[in-house]
């Protein structure tokens, strides 16, 4: 009991943490932003924070009149939002972008210090971070091996091999090994009933 609430403030801590991370950039005047823009940025931002957090997020919040947001991984862990696309912070960066060049009609060099601030915008694709996961999962599920056994019948006798297999063999392999199994299913149904007619007579 005492360690489950323990774990609820250590999670609950983790979230202002994440939410202090973030701090909207100097400049940016969030009344210029619908109410609907800010809540498809949170929508954004929930949905890529599974992502990045290889599938599993513990706390995932966004609340679009503060534009305040915890992503916590399942692990306890605090991703950077702020480095990939579809964020909250990247949504906020390319709309401070945009209010920054309008704030600097006919000045270039204002309008460079802009571009110079939209190249700190998230560059990460969050998709590639969970492929990125699921491939490293996939690869040393890829890397075990099974066993499989098989068994063969000589003259009333039966033999057991064991083979070991990785589990990316051939589909030839497969097919061969169910072969060997119903070769074998047969001749033990033969002698099963050779077996019986003999008992009968």
């Amino acid at each position: 009991m005492r360690s489950s609430v323990v774990l609820m403030i250590s999670a609950f801590a983790a979230g202002i943490a994440a939410q202090a991370n973030y701090t909207l950039p100097a400049g940016f005047n969030s009344g210029e932003v619908s109410s609907t823009e800010k809540a498809s940025w949170c929508t954004g931002q929930r949905n890529i924070c599974p992502k990045i957090c290889s599938g599993a997020a513990q706390t995932n919040t966004c609340d679009p009149d503060t534009l305040s947001f915890s992503c916590v991984c399942s692990d306890g862990s605090v991703p950077n939002s702020s480095e990939y696309k579809q964020s909250l912070p990247y949504f906020v960066c390319e709309a401070n972008f945009g209010q920054c060049i309008n704030n600097h009609p006919n000045d270039l060099d204002g309008q460079e210090q802009c571009k110079q601030q939209e190249k700190t915008c998230g560059k990460k694709d969050p998709d590639s971070a969970s492929s990125a996961s699921t491939s490293s999962a996939a690869a040393t599920t890829g890397a075990a091996a099974t066993t499989l056994a098989t068994s063969t019948t000589t003259g009333g006798t039966v033999a057991s091999t064991t083979a070991a297999k990785a589990t990316a063999s051939t589909s030839s392999s497969a097919a061969s090994a169910v072969k060997l199994g119903q070769d074998y299913s047969a001749a033990l149904l033969a002698g099963g009933l050779l077996a019986g007619f003999r008992f009968v007579l």
